[in-house]
């Protein structure tokens, strides 16, 4: 989407805070890198003293590295652990950018828009070499407000402008939530209808919902709550082949080799199933050995009778799916929804250091 084709990642060395910026060519990098270091000294009066970069031919500034007194450090040759902080940063965004691709089912020409958006979410994620504290409020001194966060890729709508529309227009429009614009209080909006980006500050969120799922949530959960088949393992055997018939074996062998004939002209097995209603054997079986110690559905069909069975107790058969949705929802570890709640259960912090530790 827009054309683009790059990103120019540039990561501050104190703070952790990281900037990106779309590209359509790397020689863009060259306006990026100029307008990047005014910024840094109108917004936060200061001066950039080193830049390190690789090799790469877009890094080839040597005027205005001069001109800007800066000193321009480069990594070896096949040796990017020289550049390790960009490099893992790099990995970060991918990793992210992936999660939220798979988990929302958007397009890949939707990465630009994910991109940018994972970026401000890990400016905003607590990092132990920080101290627990975020890149964003080292670099500006205050808390981002987690309130402007909502997930990517999932359904909203978005009020329409009150001039363009008539009393019978809709006064919204169905899309997925794309992230922000910088500079701009609204959010970014993907319009399905006329498959144009909107932006507005007048939006619902359904966070839960993502319109290019293939499988709904709820066709999952009923999916999940569908109870299992009771399945009959009793063997049927017709009374043509009854105990008896069984019994004398070596009668009917000797029948069978003394007169072929005979077997010629008697009805085949199907004709004998149709004459002869099918019944349940009446004879005595028994549990297989190895599950003399376990009790099992199978095991209850062959004579192992419990006295309280688990499906005259546990069944979904009879709820309706609304009320199968309800139950399979039910956890008795409820998750907590923000971090102040995490704050108070200590497995649920020490759960947060180690996920943070993993994508560092």
């Amino acid at each position: 989407m827009n054309g683009d084709k790059y990103f120019l990642t540039i990561v501050d060395d104190h703070s952790k805070f990281t900037w990106l910026y779309l590209m359509k060519s790397k020689a863009e990098t060259h306006i990026h890198l100029i307008n990047f270091v005014s910024m840094i000294k109108t917004q936060f009066q200061k001066t950039i003293k080193i830049i390190r970069t690789d090799n790469g031919l877009e890094f080839n500034m040597t005027d205005i590295f001069k001109t800007e007194a800066i000193i321009h450090q480069t990594s070896c040759i096949e040796t990017p652990e020289q550049n390790g902080l960009v490099e893992r940063k790099h990995q970060h965004i991918m990793n992210v950018t992936r999660a939220l691709l798979f988990q929302s089912n958007l397009s890949q020409n939707f990465w630009n828009f994910v991109v940018l958006y994972v970026v401000n979410l890990i400016n905003c994620l607590p990092t132990p070499f920080l101290k627990d504290s975020t890149p964003f409020e080292i670099l500006y001194g205050n808390a981002f407000d987690m309130r402007q966060l909502h997930v990517f890729g999932c359904l909203c709508y978005v009020s329409t402008i009150s001039a363009n529309r008539t009393k019978l227009d809709p006064r919204a429009l169905i899309g997925i939530f794309l992230g922000f614009k910088p500079n701009v209080k609204g959010y970014v909006v993907y319009d399905l209808k006329s498959h144009s980006i909107h932006v507005s500050r007048n939006v619902i969120f359904y966070e839960n919902k993502f319109p290019f799922k293939i499988i709904s949530h709820e066709d999952y959960v009923d999916k999940i709550a569908t109870p299992i088949l009771d399945y009959d393992f009793d063997l049927i055997i017709p009374n043509c082949l009854s105990d008896k018939g069984v019994s004398e074996n070596n009668e009917l062998q000797e029948e069978n080799t003394s007169d072929s004939t005979r077997l010629n002209n008697e009805p085949d097995i199907d004709s004998r199933l149709e004459q002869n209603h099918l019944r349940k054997s009446t004879r005595h079986k028994t549990a297989p050995a190895y599950l003399q110690d376990f009790q099992t559905s199978f095991a209850t069909k062959i004579g192992m009778k419990s006295r309280y069975p688990i499906e005259a107790h546990i069944s979904l058969a009879r709820l309706s799916p609304s009320f199968k949705e309800v139950i399979c929802s039910i956890d008795s570890h409820a998750e907590p929804e923000s971090y102040e709640d995490t704050s108070y259960y200590e497995h649920w912090q020490q759960a947060m250091k180690e996920e943070l530790i993993a994508l560092e």
